[in-house]
């Protein structure tokens, strides 16, 4: 039988969802102003443990623990003093990056002209293999455009050929400038070939054909994958060292990958938020580009495949050690929000049943982001009449883990929740849903919407004060929601020229 457990893990007060850059405003009483919200009970929301879906709005709730850390450690992905942390991040072998920098950095363009541009302290690409040079078009660094992705530009290479044609092999060559700008580059010249399983005449087994043939490629890219295509019969060389995949499918567990890959870019839509750590090679570093278009699929499960797999399994504190430590910086592994971390585990297929075994390492990797506030299990195991009825008053031995939550009627007693949208909303819209939620969950104290976009230029300021309207309108200036807080974005200055 099916059992879900959830374990709460935590040395610190905790934004268990992530949250972006904000300040704690508190409501205050407002004219009674007319605002629309008569549409909030027809809202479909959907609850699945942690998070509250409506219709534009997802709503993550936060839990929180009391500890002697005593600084409540609140996600930041947003503007701070340019400045170097002493720890070297290095997510894969042979790291192009030696320091890790946020704040505004100076980058270079193909010019050879610098620019400032926001190097984010929460998640970094590790270009080991190809690294690129920014653009003015950019607010942050070491990321591609839609179009970029799309025609196969890496800014600083050369296309050796006028056009890319599917099929035919071409190379990137290293600009003057980037040759100038990354003096650690691991080579000058990367084969290449792109295939389009779009095309009748391309197949994964015509594929595997070229592949055979043509051993030496180096960076191998597969537009057109949908979820009728069968991954597991791609065979790639171990002369692969890049490897992007377009298109729409909502796993990739069955990929096989070359064992010292050392880039891999996934653009496979928001279906695909499962994944399986151990299919990466520890040289293999997860490419991101979010900021345009939330391009990158980015994943929110955890789903081991290997069905030999149990609780003193060496494979599974692996696949923690990489979610968790060696691959955190990682935007992919990072959950919902930038910042973030994945906070379901589906180990349903394995032998799992308990976290009893494995240590679950605090999230402190020298930036003073987080630690773990908690994790969700589903296993197959049988618990018995009571779900932690195996497991004891602690749902795990590892001194991480200090209590147990149960979500059975939990979200009558969340406090606190961070919201969110994957594409802009209105400011009517946005305001209907957060009424509908807090009508449906009338204990929430504290709001965070610093990662709700919305549309035409509205502001989360107009945002916050149409809630407090709408609220005031229709409970009453004296109603237990008066005195609910709103988290909103700090205003993001210019970039010094």
């Amino acid at each position: 039988m099916k059992k879900k457990f959830k374990i709460l893990l935590t040395s610190a007060s905790v934004i268990a969802m992530g949250a972006g850059v904000g300040v704690y405003v508190a409501t205050t009483n407002t004219q009674n102003t007319s605002v629309n919200v008569n549409n909030n009970e027809n809202i479909n929301y959907k609850t699945n443990g942690t998070v509250v879906t409506g219709d534009k709005l997802t709503f993550s709730a936060v839990v929180q623990q009391n500890s002697n850390i005593s600084t409540q450690a609140f996600i930041s992905d947003g503007t701070k003093p340019v400045g170097t942390y002493n720890k070297e991040i290095n997510l894969g072998k042979d790291s192009i990056t030696p320091k890790y920098t946020s704040g505004y950095v100076e980058t270079y363009l193909e010019s050879g002209d610098t620019v400032s541009r926001y190097s984010s302290s929460e998640y970094h690409n590790n270009r080991t293999l190809m690294p690129i040079l920014d653009t003015k078009e950019h607010y942050y660094t070491s990321e591609r455009t839609y179009s970029e992705i799309q025609k196969g530009i890496y800014r600083g290479w050369e296309i050796s050929t006028p056009s890319i044609n599917y099929g035919e092999k071409f190379s990137y060559n290293a600009s003057a400038v980037l040759k100038t700008v990354f003096k650690q580059l691991k080579q000058e010249t990367v084969s290449a070939v792109q295939f389009n399983l779009g095309l009748s005449d391309t197949s994964i087994e015509s594929i595997n054909s070229f592949l055979k043939t043509n051993s030496d490629i180096q960076f191998v890219t597969i537009k057109g994958i949908s979820q009728d295509t069968d991954l597991s019969k791609l065979v790639l060389p171990e002369s692969v060292q890049k490897l992007t995949l377009l298109g729409q499918r909502n796993t990739i567990n069955d990929l096989k990958l070359p064992s010292e890959l050392q880039e891999i870019e996934i653009y496979l839509g928001s279906s695909l938020k499962s994944i399986d750590p151990l299919i990466f090679p520890k040289s293999a570093n997860i490419i991101s580009d979010v900021v345009m278009n939330n391009t990158s699929s980015v994943f929110t499960e955890i789903k081991l495949s290997d069905s030999t797999i149990d609780n003193n399994s060496p494979k599974l504190q692996e696949a923690i050690d990489d979610v968790y430590t060696y691959r955190i910086k990682e935007r992919a592994f990072q959950g919902l929000v930038p910042g973030g971390y994945i906070a379901s585990w589906d180990l349903t297929g394995t032998k799992v049943t308990s976290f009893n075994n494995v240590n679950i390492p605090p999230l402190n990797d020298g930036t003073g982001r987080f630690y773990i506030a908690h994790v969700e299990v589903k296993t197959d195991g049988n618990f018995g009449n009571s779900q932690n009825e195996s497991i004891g008053s602690k749902p795990s031995n590892d001194s991480q883990i200090n209590d147990w939550f149960d979500w059975g009627g939990g979200w009558q007693k969340v406090q606190e929740v961070v919201v969110s949208s994957s594409e802009n909303v209105s400011l009517e819209t946005a305001t209907q849903e957060i009424m509908g939620f807090i009508a449906k969950y009338p204990n929430v104290k504290k709001i965070n919407i610093v990662n709700v976009k919305l549309t035409d230029g509205s502001t989360h300021e107009q945002l916050k004060d149409n809630v407090i309207k709408a609220i005031t309108a229709k409970y009453g200036e004296e109603s237990q929601y008066k005195d609910i807080e709103f988290v909103l974005p700090e205003t993001v200055p210019s970039p010094v020229a």
